[in-house]
């Protein structure tokens, strides 16, 4: 390992790497994804089957991915590249890197926009809009927006420009801080939500939907969802993760760590399922409204609760919140790789990463509720369906065939070592291969 890596930027704790990861993985696939995706997927049977795919799929490829991230301590290409040639192996592997780049860039071009139109519902529900608004009215609202490009722009210029300033301030000054004030926040409000909900409407209908499985629906492409979920919302194979256990110091338990992250982040999701699925049938509305439920049939019963408009509020703002800590760690990993490859300062590659994915955006928002073709769902499917099962597949066939046996030490998963192994060697491999190949 070159001097240049060992002096490069450190977590000032391995505490705070902790709540910086779970940060990244706490987004719009938590709040937005889970619940419409469980909703369409019959509830408990597909969270049976969302959770084991978490404990057999995503912890085995994020230590895959941490350990990478803290072997090669570079940016994700130089990172893996690092790792191989050390083992033996071609530097080849480091394409992995220029594909987790190419996929965080296209992340920016959309994922910041999606996140940025919970903010425009903050402003609905402050100025009484949802609360006046009836179920009709609902999906105009929405697609008014759509229409509304100087507005559309005006909110996707207020996420980039502020995650690439946060990004610029460096692990300490900026990634750091981000996590110290939104985390405990957006953890606040998820949870003054859920005790609001209990106490006004109960839990009761939320908790039998999501833990009282009904196998009759589990079929193969409920297993496809749920595995797909928990690649999704736990960033695996998207290369942010790699970057950020880059900046840890010394042995670290790689294994617990992917432990905790993967089931926190699976917590969350839970908890956000049966705080949504409960207002879903006090209020008579269909689990499985897909894409929609969030952002129309949510508000209508928000319009219908005591103190809607706060909530409602308060649930939008959550909303963002969640979505802007998965893009700060995004534009992080391509400020690091751009370091690299142009020979950058951090500030300034920050800020160019922001520039262009700003301008990336906009080519989303002009073929928004258009002729033309959608941007925005041609780039998430490139992201979801085909560049995160590729880059997870990928990781998982290096580390767990290609890499000497003494990868396992450096997890330090104890008696658990061959599990882990032997799920990241076929396991993972398999499924994300189906999913792969289904996505297609």
């Amino acid at each position: 390992m070159n001097r240049a890596a060992e002096e490069g930027p450190r977590w000032s704790s391995q505490a705070m790497f902790l709540l910086a990861a779970m940060g990244t993985t706490i987004g719009l696939g938590n709040i937005w994804r889970f619940p419409f995706v469980a909703g369409e997927s019959g509830g408990g049977a597909f969270l049976l089957v969302y959770l084991a795919a978490l404990v057999l799929i995503s912890i085995p490829v994020m230590i895959a991915e941490l350990h990478l991230g803290h072997a090669g301590r570079r940016d994700p290409v130089h990172a893996i590249a690092a790792v191989a040639t050390n083992a033996g192996r071609s530097p080849r592997w480091g394409w992995i890197g220029h594909l987790m780049a190419a996929m965080g860039l296209l992340y920016l071009f959309y994922y910041p926009l999606i996140g940025s139109w919970a903010l425009h519902y903050v402003q609905l529900a402050l100025d009484g809009t949802l609360e006046a608004a009836s179920a009709e009215d609902l999906p105009g609202l929405y697609d008014d927006l759509q229409s509304d490009k100087p507005r559309m722009v005006l909110l996707h210029t207020l996420f980039l420009p502020l995650a690439a300033i946060i990004t610029a301030l460096g692990v300490q000054g900026g990634l750091e801080k981000l996590s110290k004030f939104v985390m405990p926040l957006l953890l606040l409000l998820l949870f003054s939500l859920v005790l609001y909900a209990a106490l006004t409407i109960g839990l009761s209908s939320g908790l039998a939907f999501l833990f009282t499985p009904d196998f009759s629906k589990l079929n193969a492409s409920v297993v496809l969802a749920a595995v797909g979920q928990a690649l999704f919302s736990t960033a695996v194979g998207q290369g942010v993760l790699l970057v950020y256990a880059g900046y840890l110091r010394g042995n670290v338990p790689l294994g617990r760590y992917s432990a905790i992250i993967c089931l926190f982040d699976g917590f969350v999701a839970v908890t956000a399922g049966v705080f949504i699925f409960s207002i879903v049938a006090a209020f008579g509305l269909t689990p499985a409204a897909g894409e929609g439920l969030v952002y129309m049939a949510l508000p209508l019963a928000f319009a219908d609760m005591p103190g809607g408009s706060s909530v409602a509020a308060a649930f939008f703002l959550m909303l963002a919140l969640a979505a802007f800590t998965s893009v700060v760690p995004t534009v992080e990993l391509l400020a690091r790789w751009c370091e690299r490859q142009f020979s950058w300062r951090h500030a300034r590659a920050a800020l160019a990463v922001g520039a262009i994915s700003w301008l990336g955006g906009l080519t989303v928002i002009f073929t928004q509720a258009g002729e033309g073709p959608n941007l925005l769902r041609i780039y998430d499917y490139l992201v979801s369906n085909l560049m995160i099962p590729i880059a997870a597949l990928l990781m998982a066939l290096f580390v767990g065939w290609f890499l000497p046996r003494v990868t396992e030490a450096r997890t330090q998963t104890s008696s658990n070592t061959i599990i882990w192994h032997w799920c990241l060697r076929l396991i993972a491999p398999c499924a994300i291969a189906v999913v792969l190949i289904m996505g297609l």
